[in-house]
């Protein structure tokens, strides 16, 4: 099983580290080294692409609607969720054949706190990144789920759940990163080496993400069935 320890130990054995670590709370250079720069590194390959085990869906939650318009450029904006690493698409509509999901336009944006505002009806908000778009939001039914929803990739996955091929390329990557704090400089450059194995690596474990599933065929934007 895939563990936070094997990835670091994987990485090190790509720098000839012999020696592996037992624990992150060591006190040698390795284990300082791994714990600096895991999340950081993990959070960069988790962006890079919609890998299945990280790819969440939920219903956003509105901050500004009609009556205190989000921006002059779009009207509401939402609630960006605190696991999201990469919002992906904004979805209204179901997966149903008679109303298939519509990816609507959307853009990230930061906020300055929100203060509540008991006759606008406005909740307080802290200041954060928000999602503006135009898709109005709907209730959920006994049939039907809230909207809009966002697709996105999630931080809060488990190494237990990270595919294998997906493991690999994140320990080269994070050897690359190390290497000159674990090496001293990476006078061999082991690092660079490390950084090629990545490159190809991680493009592997995209080829073999997009054939795991059958995805719907992609819909129309608004824009044409507007057209039509």
């Amino acid at each position: 099983m895939t563990t936070q320890l094997a990835i670091c130990n994987l990485a090190l054995s790509h720098l000839a580290e012999g020696r592996p670590i037992a624990s992150l709370s060591e006190a040698t250079a390795s284990a300082r080294a791994c714990t600096r720069f895991y999340t950081q590194v993990r959070d960069e390959v988790l962006r890079e692409f919609p890998w299945p085990f990280a790819l969440r869906t939920t219903a956003l939650t509105v901050i500004d609607g009609e009556t205190t318009r989000a921006s002059l450029d779009w009207q509401y904006s939402y609630e960006y969720p605190t696991d999201c690493l990469f919002a992906r698409d904004v979805l209204v509509g179901s997966r149903r054949p008679q109303s298939r999901p519509v990816r609507v336009p959307f853009v990230i944006g930061f906020t300055p706190a929100i203060e509540e505002d008991e006759e606008e009806e406005i909740e307080a908000v802290p200041a954060g990144l928000v999602i503006y778009t135009d898709a109005a939001p709907v209730d959920a039914t006994a049939t039907s789920v809230a909207l809009p929803q966002l697709e996105y990739t999630s931080s809060g996955v488990t190494e237990a759940i990270m595919a294998s091929d997906f493991a690999e390329a994140f320990a080269y990557l994070l050897a690359f990163t190390i290497a000159p704090m674990v090496t001293g400089g990476d006078p061999y450059k082991l690092g660079q080496r490390a950084r090629a194995a990545y490159e190809w690596t991680i493009e592997r474990a995209r080829n073999r993400a997009l054939q795991e599933g059958e995805p719907d065929a992609e819909p129309e934007s608004e824009f044409i069935r507007a057209r039509g």
